[in-house]
């Protein structure tokens, strides 16, 4: 290796310790933020960005936007970063389940699969927010739905396109134990799992904030992104910058890891 090659070796690698820092940094800044008391101040309604002490301005009961913004932040990361992995889990054993010798468990996993398919998130959201109400677990139970049959799906295709190769049979024909075929089979389709589950996070984020602006989502007082745009409506018309930043920013850190995944999977 020359030593143009090395530096800039050194050179991306350093780029990147950097980078994650910062990422590091922000995460620990928006917690911080997230959790301080922000009071209302009826004086210092809707001030501007930097004055009055405010770095984002203030909402019209005078409280800082940058700790409203970050406090909805972390709730919809928690809410859609723990609801998307169970719904991934979910999806990864009917995809799997799907592919069993048992006809009868392989049709009822095939059935809720296709029911899933067909039955809209916001029926969801209506029949749980009649039972539990507008609270973190009735969101946490419908964002649960998300995703499934797409990691489901996605799941049984590769696991069937194992199960149909040379390396399969290979194992079959050598009488291999069917625990160890099964341990194949998920050493194969793994990889998968971190990929699906940055996709059905950011779709799990669409969901949280479509659901909260129609009235869908938590109370007011719980304030979501979803719930901060339904709220803030009309001070996005004025200063939209913001909301912008923090959604963008948070989709796009959602493809970098969907992408970071593959790329080391492949």
């Amino acid at each position: 290796m020359s030593a143009a090659t090395t530096t800039r070796f050194l050179s991306a690698r350093n780029l990147l310790w950097i980078v994650i820092a910062a990422a590091f940094g922000l995460a620990i800044l928006i917690v911080l933020a997230a959790f301080a008391d922000n009071r209302m101040n009826l004086g210092a309604k809707h001030a501007s960005a930097l004055s009055q002490g405010f770095f984002l301005g203030s909402d019209q009961l005078g409280r800082s936007l940058w700790q409203q913004l970050c406090r909805a932040f972390l709730i919809t990361v928690v809410l859609g970063g723990l609801a998307s992995l169970v719904s991934t889990t979910i999806g990864f054993l009917l995809g799997l389940g799907s592919l069993s010798r048992n006809p009868v468990l392989r049709g009822i996993l095939t059935v809720i699969i296709d029911l899933k398919s067909g039955l809209p998130t916001f029926f969801v959201a209506l029949l749980l927010g009649a039972i539990a109400g507008q609270t973190p677990l009735f969101l946490f139970s419908v964002l649960c739905f998300v995703g499934v049959e797409f990691s489901a799906r996605a799941t049984r295709d590769n696991a069937s396109l194992f199960a149909d190769g040379t390396m399969f049979r290979a194992l079959i024909k050598e009488g291999v134990p069917r625990n160890r075929r099964l341990a194949h089979i998920l050493l194969f389709v793994s990889p998968l799992l971190l990929p699906l589950w940055a996709l059905v996070f950011l779709e799990a984020i669409l969901v949280e904030s479509g659901l909260s602006f129609v009235g869908l989502g938590l109370r007011p007082e719980l304030s979501s992104l979803g719930v901060l745009i339904r709220e803030y409506y009309r001070i996005m018309l004025e200063n939209p910058w913001p909301l912008a930043l923090a959604t963008s920013t948070l989709g796009a850190a959602c493809i970098a890891l969907f992408h970071l995944a593959r790329s080391r999977n492949g």
